[in-house]
């Protein structure tokens, strides 16, 4: 597994010498059916360490629920983040609590290394849904507590509909100023409207 493009793209970087290390990941490639790739997914060593009990629960509703709201109101768009856990930086202060061996040295500005840290929340941690969740519900949290408007969301995917066009114009607006304020980037945005007069 080349890890050398991630480096280049700042998802890992070279873990520095002689730094304490506090815990492993394994890191195995997965395949995306609908996006013709492998993608690595990492599952840290701590993830026996976590009480998942003590997370909070994530609830959703059920595709039957789902379709009604949807169904039930006139406006609607779906959007989804894109690869929205690579947009999930980890503080530098626990990176060393994220770091994977390579089967061979990696060349990096002259030096080899074989030990890198994590820089984004890994997929496969037991925290790593509710991170994500906790997120999204955060950026909609406007939308959510909008009367008269109707949200639907599962991590990275969103749903929002209404049957008054100028709350769903309004909420809409809040919604991608939101996630331009904290650089949240979504899936085919150059094709989304994001203006009122687009929407």
């Amino acid at each position: 597994l080349t890890e050398a493009p991630r480096v280049v793209n700042g998802h890992i970087t070279p873990f520095p010498k002689g730094t304490p290390l506090r815990c492993f990941v394994k890191g195995f490639p997965v395949w995306q059916e609908n996006k013709r790739r492998w993608r690595p997914v990492f599952e840290p060593a701590s993830n026996s360490r976590i009480n998942r009990d003590a997370l909070p629960p994530l609830h959703y509703p059920s595709r039957a629920a789902g379709r009604r709201g949807v169904a039930s109101h006139k406006y609607r768009i779906q959007v989804d983040f894109s690869a929205f856990y690579d947009q999930l930086q980890l503080d530098e202060s626990i990176q060393n609590c994220f770091v994977m061996r390579t089967k061979s040295p990696i060349i990096v500005n002259g030096e080899p290394y074989c030990l890198f840290a994590l820089t984004r929340d890994p997929m496969g941690g037991s925290s790593a849904a509710h991170s994500a969740q906790t997120i999204t519900w955060a950026i909609c949290e406007s939308a959510i507590l909008t009367e008269g408007f109707f949200v639907r969301t599962m991590i990275d995917n969103v749903m929002l509909t209404s049957d008054d066009p100028v709350i769903f114009v309004k909420v809409m607006t809040e919604f991608f100023e939101r996630c331009r304020k904290v650089n949240a980037t979504l899936n085919d945005a150059d094709k989304l409207p994001t203006t009122a007069e687009e929407i």
